[in-house]
């Protein structure tokens, strides 16, 4: 583990008064983004923000490869973002507590839906009706997680969430009360394996961090969108597919192609080094280029983005159910700043193999469009920082009732 090269200062003679301080820390394949937020009476507001490269960190599998260097790029970007809370609080912020995004690559993600065929349709249903239910669902889902694995180590749930209740097919926010022949649940259980969940723990060690809150990625998101959509997150090395129905993840998968991929498409076709590729792409982006150049870094981009392209709509094709796809289409992470991403998914013929009831909209997942969290760094938020800010607003306080006792005893792996 990384050695502590950066002097820290504890924050003292906290007022109770005071806000709830904790880091965020969504690690990619090649940059760590982290936020320092303060929450008080429910709002969360962004009081730091920092990032950080790091290479080889993680072996071609996704497992981390080297701890020390993960170590390291997570303290610098820690530190800029406690630095820059001096400047909107007026004093160095350091938080104990953290949130750590569970990365999508690490997860198996499977929904399930259970319907309970009521005896007395005419009896009003009542809460632990719905806690069974509930509970039949994760369990189904859990069990489709593990059959997904290749490997033998049994994986641990990082998170479930609700999808939908029904009563009679008809979907309800709370069946409790009401009177109906079948109840219905739909829950989507997050898993990753434990020598992952631990190397995350084992960061937080080495950043003097308490144990951390460990949030699937995808599940953020979802609930930050709020919303049925699709997101892509296209990372440096991997791009996470996400499909969201009633504002809750649904299903997700992950493909081992994102932004670096356009960026060794050019270094080969024009033997450039890495500093030399993203000079090129800056120039081209801002319309530097003279029109013959132009066009041939649009040729040497267009076979891989066409590529990835069609790994994405191989990953739909896996997810999609009975229902149609959402038509909304939202892209985020570096790899989506290309600006011939955006155009070819644009142009792509989504609805030729794909149950798209409609022809997808495609845009950038703009962390403006968010209602949460509050921006006090007085600078604009990042298509890069949408995961960071999803887990910033992470509810830290479980809510009460049936559902959440069920999803709670999922969350600690204990299955029937």
């Amino acid at each position: 583990m990384a050695r502590k090269i950066w002097p820290k200062f504890k924050r003292s003679g906290e007022m109770e008064d005071e806000p709830a301080y904790r880091s965020v820390l969504d690690v990619g394949t090649t940059w760590v983004k982290t936020l320092v937020v303060a929450e008080q009476d429910g709002e969360v507001r962004v009081i730091g923000r920092g990032r950080a490269h790091h290479r080889g960190a993680f072996a071609a599998n996704g497992k981390v490869a080297d701890a020390n260097v993960l170590a390291v790029a997570c303290e610098a970007a820690l530190c800029q973002a406690e630095d820059m809370t001096e400047e909107t609080t007026g004093r160095k912020i350091v938080p104990d507590t953290a949130v750590i995004g569970v990365p999508a690559r690490w997860l198996t993600v499977a929904s399930q839906t259970f319907a309970l065929r009521r005896p007395r349709p005419e009896t009003k249903i009542e809460e632990g009706e719905v806690e069974r239910v509930v509970s039949r669902a994760g369990r189904l889902a859990f069990q489709d997680v593990t059959t997904r694995r290749t490997n033998t180590a049994t994986p641990l749930v990082v998170d479930a969430s609700l999808v939908s209740l029904t009563v009679d097919g008809h979907r309800v926010t709370d069946p409790v009360g009401f009177r109906g022949g079948e109840l219905g649940a739909t829950v989507c259980v997050a898993a990753a394996p434990d020598e992952a969940l631990s190397a995350l723990r084992a960061l937080a060690e080495a950043l003097e961090l308490e144990p951390p809150r460990l949030v699937a990625e995808p599940q953020a998101v979802a609930r930050q969108l709020g919303r049925d959509g699709i997101v892509l997150d296209v990372g440096g090395a991997t791009t996470g597919v996400f499909l969201m129905r009633y504002g809750r993840l649904l299903a997700a998968d992950t493909m081992p192609l994102g932004g670096d991929g356009f960026s060794q498409s050019l270094a080969a076709v024009f033997n450039l080094t890495g500093r030399q590729v993203q000079a090129l792409r800056r120039a081209y982006e801002e319309g530097l280029l003279a029109a013959e150049d132009a066009v041939q870094v649009q040729v040497a981009l267009n076979d891989t983005i066409q590529s990835w392209l069609r790994a994405v709509e191989g990953c739909l094709a896996r997810m999609a159910g009975a229902d149609d796809l959402p038509h909304q289409i939202y892209l985020c992470g570096g790899g989506s700043r290309w600006s011939d991403v955006l155009d070819a998914a644009r142009a792509h013929p989504w609805m030729r193999r794909l149950p798209f009831a409609r022809y997808p909209q495609v845009q950038r997942l703009d962390p403006v469009q968010f209602p949460h969290p509050v921006n006090d760094t007085g600078r604009l938020w990042d298509v890069e920082e949408s995961v960071a800010l999803s887990l910033a607003c992470w509810p830290t306080q479980l809510d009460e009732g049936p559902v959440e006792r069920a999803l709670a005893t999922l969350r600690k792996g204990v299955l029937e």
